[in-house]
């Protein structure tokens, strides 16, 4: 059965680390609940304030214009001013129609009129307070309940990296320029098409049935208390009573509790109407919540106490639905009893949409705030995010892949040297150092200590010098030396001298795996040391000592023959790109070399290529060594 996207998730993370990747999406995609709505509480700045004063004088009728050019005649102020001052004159006559007897305006203060509307919404916005805490600020909550709603949403979901790339595609793609950010890119650019294929439908569906919850959430989470405060009421302490007494409260002080009201009021306008949520999106919600305070908790789907009130990380849908082989519940609760329970939850929603809708009608917010900042101007700027889920789908997915192929890129560039290597030494007898290795006798992990390092590049050198220098390189730089080198005596001694320390590497390594071999004297201390480690932990310094000393020499070895590699490739192509004559005329002429006619030129064009990819090859080894 094909894995879903969760079940990738957890497949490879445990429990820790599955959460921070979500922190890491919510970092990236879904803002938190402090910058969800931002809510700039300033007034508009003194060019926008001028825009719009004119703007609205220029709609007013000739006679309040006459007026405001009068007043500015006499007392010398501007137009603009006056214009502003009367219309804050109409603010307050505005509120007092709306909502007579809501504020003192001598006074400053707040009657209790508006608690009492504002405690009308909040007896049904504490009913829904543990859900909504839950989801807006619960870790990882939030994404879990957008996880159930688009893998019900998306068919043939993919979240696995081979759902995209093979290995053989990547090792391919990482030889052609041996760079990470190529297969990188490559593995984003099917996440990509993928992404754009699934159909927007699906997104919109599921931001749809979350949508109530967000425009909501402002409301619900609303700081009561402190509000009501204010008005000499402490709802917590109170809990029970029915219709609580207020008393005046200070405007000034109730401005920012105002504004974020009417923030909430703003966010509830985009509601559609009516709510319709599926019953499994709120059980899901619900469920993910502690059993204990769950309003299903006393609805087990199984006899493992809360079991079924989780959603499964690896699975697209809920934990009860999971698997064919959970246990039968314990007694069945009659299905009515479920459906009542969404339907109240669902009623409980649109009841508290009706509410504040109630409140915006009767009671003019803005304009009340507006008149205690003694500016009709007064904006409260702030913004919607909105939901983006197929942002969302994307970034979960591409945080699994990649967090994936960050763990098997290493594989990856493995396989890719194995490969060249497996293709340069085909049909080639290749021989393995006895000595410097790594040993399986010594528990490097458990007891903190160094293995030597450069086994593999140093093995690859020896080889590639045993196997190729004499067979492959040797008769064509005799051929080179009997020809063009004959008139070109600088050029001949570098390359023999080059050749012949090349050659000469070949016999050192031997002579150091030698040193390390138990008839040595470093060999015999090392076997010593091999085996007394883990009873005299002071033998484990000189171990580390000697260990530090055999990767020194064998840096030496591997910087020498790289060093050489590089002169025998940079010789070769002074001679092929010589601007000499003579030498062009030679390189174009033909040789029996092994039995074969063939051109030298092309004849050391082909050693130096292969110079040039065992280095690229023998220097990718050493890198990786180097960590």
């Amino acid at each position: 059965m094909k894995k879903t996207v969760m079940e990738t998730l957890s497949r490879e993370l445990s429990e820790t680390e599955r959460e921070a990747m979500f922190r890491k999406i919510r970092q990236d995609i879904i803002q938190t609940e402090s910058d969800a709505e931002t809510i700039e509480l300033k007034e508009e700045n003194s060019a926008e304030r001028l825009k719009l004063i004119k703007a609205d004088m220029s709609r007013a009728g000739i006679w309040e214009r006459l007026v405001v050019w009068f007043r500015s005649y006499l007392t010398g102020k501007k137009k603009e001013d006056i214009f502003a001052s009367r219309k804050l004159i109409s603010l307050k006559r505005q509120i007092s129609r709306r909502a007579p007897g809501i504020t003192g305006f001598e006074t400053r203060n707040l009657t209790p009129k508006i608690a009492e509307s504002v405690y009308d919404i909040y007896k049904s916005a504490i009913i829904l307070k543990k859900s909504f805490s839950d989801l807006w600020i619960a870790e990882g909550h939030y994404e879990k309940v957008i996880v159930y709603l688009l893998l019900n949403r998306i068919k043939h979901n993919k979240g696995r990296l081979e759902d995209f790339i093979t290995m053989e595609e990547m090792v391919e793609i990482y030889g052609i320029k041996g760079q990470k950010e190529d297969v990188r890119n490559e593995i984003l650019k099917r996440l990509q098409d993928y992404s754009d294929s699934i159909p927007e439908e699906a997104f919109n569906s599921a931001e749809q049935e979350i949508e109530p919850f967000y425009f909501l959430k402002e409301t619900v989470l609303f700081p009561y208390v402190a509000f009501f405060q204010l008005f000499g009421f402490n709802p917590a302490a109170m809990p029970d009573v029915k219709k609580p007494f207020f008393h005046n409260a200070s405007a000034m002080l109730a401005l920012n509790f105002l504004e974020k009201l009417y923030v909430s009021g703003v966010h509830d306008s985009f509601i559609r109407e009516p709510i319709v949520i599926q019953p499994g999106t709120i059980k899901t919600l619900l469920n993910l919540s502690d059993p204990e305070d769950d309003p299903f908790s006393e609805i087990p789907d199984n006899k493992s106490p809360g079991a079924a009130n989780k959603i499964s990380i690896g699975t697209s849908k809920p934990a009860a639905d999971v698997s064919a082989n959970s246990e039968a519940p314990e007694y069945d609760v009659p299905e009515i009893i479920r459906e009542e329970k969404l339907k109240n939850y669902i009623n409980d929603l649109n009841e508290l949409h009706k509410k504040v809708q109630r409140f915006n009608r009767n009671i003019p917010i803005l304009d009340i705030i507006r008149f205690f900042h003694k500016d009709p101007y007064y904006n409260i700027k702030h913004k919607i995010t909105g939901l983006h889920f197929n942002d969302f789908y994307y970034m979960i997915i591409k945080n699994s892949v990649l967090n994936n192929f960050n763990q098997v890129f290493v594989e990856v560039k493995q396989q890719y040297i194995q490969l060249q290597i497996d293709e340069m030494f085909a049909g080639k007898s290749v021989f393995v150092l006895q000595n410097y290795r790594k040993y399986t006798s010594i528990d490097y992990d458990k007891m903190g200590l160094p293995f030597f390092r450069h086994t593999r590049s140093i093995n690859l050198l020896f080889n590639y010098i045993k196997a190729f220098y004499r067979s492959y390189f040797y008769d064509a730089f005799q051929l080179l030396d009997k020809n063009i080198l004959v008139n070109n005596r600088i050029i001949k001694d570098k390359l023999e001298a080059t050749t012949n320390t090349f050659e000469e590497i070949g016999q050192k390594i031997l002579e150091f795996d030698y040193s390390m071999s138990p008839d040595s004297e470093d060999g015999k201390l090392f076997q010593r040391l091999r085996f007394s480690m883990a009873s005299e932990s002071s033998h484990q310094k000189m171990f580390r000592t000697l260990v530090l000393q055999k990767d020194r020499e064998v840096k030496g070895l591997l910087e020498k023959g790289d060093e050489d590699l590089a002169s025998l490739i940079k010789l070769l192509g002074d001679i092929i790109d010589s601007p000499a004559q003579s030498i062009k005329l030679q390189l174009k002429t033909h040789y029996i070399f092994k039995s074969k006619s063939i051109m030298l030129g092309t004849l050391l064009e082909t050693r130096r290529a292969h110079l040039l990819k065992f280095r690229d090859l023998l220097g990718q080894i050493t890198k990786e060594e180097r960590g």
